[in-house]
């Protein structure tokens, strides 16, 4: 059993108290890994969600989301894109998949790593986490990390 914690990191670094928060949040999550008990794995997505939904694409090349998400994905705001209940059938279709997000994501830096070692016959995960301040205000995200602990069960 694991607990994955999954946050937009673009509150971090626009609102005042944010970076502080997101610190304890890590050195929570540190320490319960380094407890044995059931771990914490942190997933940031930096700046956000908007900009992961768009790796989906295979058209996205770092366009402003905003503006991507208007035009090829064909919502008329971005509140409209946040708020569509079946946005997972959108990003999974004519060409856009999961995959593409996560072939996109391999190249890029992390703010927040989780070094995951699975124990499939005892259902346990070792997990030790690190970050880098310098890569939060960076596009990128840990999320592959869920996907391949998921995929290892």
């Amino acid at each position: 059993m694991a607990k994955f914690i999954i946050i937009d990191g673009d509150r971090a670094f626009n609102e005042e108290g944010e970076k502080e928060n997101l610190r304890e949040l890590l050195e929570f999550c540190i320490l319960r890994n380094r407890s044995g008990k059931i771990p914490h794995i942190l997933i940031v997505n930096c700046p956000d969600f908007e900009y992961i939904a768009c790796l989906h694409t295979p058209k996205y090349k770092g366009q402003n989301v905003a503006q991507y998400i208007i035009k090829e994905l064909g919502y008329r705001d971005i509140d409209a894109f946040k708020s569509d209940k079946k946005i997972y059938s959108v990003l999974h279709k004519n060409g856009n998949s999961s995959d593409v997000m996560l072939a996109a994501l391999k190249r890029r830096d992390c703010f927040v790593v989780n070094e995951c070692k699975v124990n499939r016959s005892k259902y346990e995960i070792n997990v030790k986490t690190s970050y880098n301040w310098e890569e939060l205000e960076k596009r990128g995200s840990n999320i592959n990390e869920f996907f391949e602990i998921v995929d290892s069960f």
